[in-house]
């Protein structure tokens, strides 16, 4: 994401950040705790649950649980790219 200068290095493809960050195991098998997550803020927003009958104040609601969920377990980075 950076250059070793320090410099926000502007990313032509989305798959030059994805096999940077990309796991050689599944999180199921790691033994130690988590300290950060990633989490792509346009695929949370997916699948989040509608209210069958809420309002958009609902579906945020449970937006900032599900990031709530996430916070108490270690530091969360939401990531926008569009």
């Amino acid at each position: 994401m950076f250059d070793e200068h320090g410099h926000l290095r502007e990313a032509k493809t989305k798959s030059n950040l994805k096999n940077a960050l990309k796991v050689e195991i599944s999180e199921r098998k790691i033994d130690k705790m988590i300290d950060t997550k990633f989490l792509d803020g346009c695929a949370v927003l997916w699948v989040i649950t509608w209210p069958t009958n809420g309002k958009v104040h609902d579906f945020l609601n449970a937006f900032r649980r599900n990031i709530t969920r996430h916070l108490q377990s270690c530091d969360v980075y939401l990531v926008f790219d569009r």
